[in-house]
């Protein structure tokens, strides 16, 4: 499970990874349910966000996706 913290406004990018699912259709990868979230605390205006997902799917930052795309 991935874990980031989170302020108001903050994003994060969700897509699948084209080196590990070049044949797999997005009806494949979600067939359990593309991906959990768990809610943490919130202290100082921040939240911990946890993600449990496919491993074919990419999950980033937003301010890391823009450089990695």
């Amino acid at each position: 499970m991935l874990v980031l913290t989170r302020k108001p406004g903050q994003l994060i990018r969700i897509w699948p990874d084209p080196d590990t699912c070049q044949h797999a259709t997005v009806a494949e990868i979600s067939a359990n349910g593309l991906f959990d979230i768990h809610i943490g605390p919130i202290l100082d205006r921040q939240v911990r966000i946890g993600i449990a997902a496919d491993k074919r799917l990419v999950i980033m930052r937003e301010e890391i996706a823009g450089r990695r795309r």
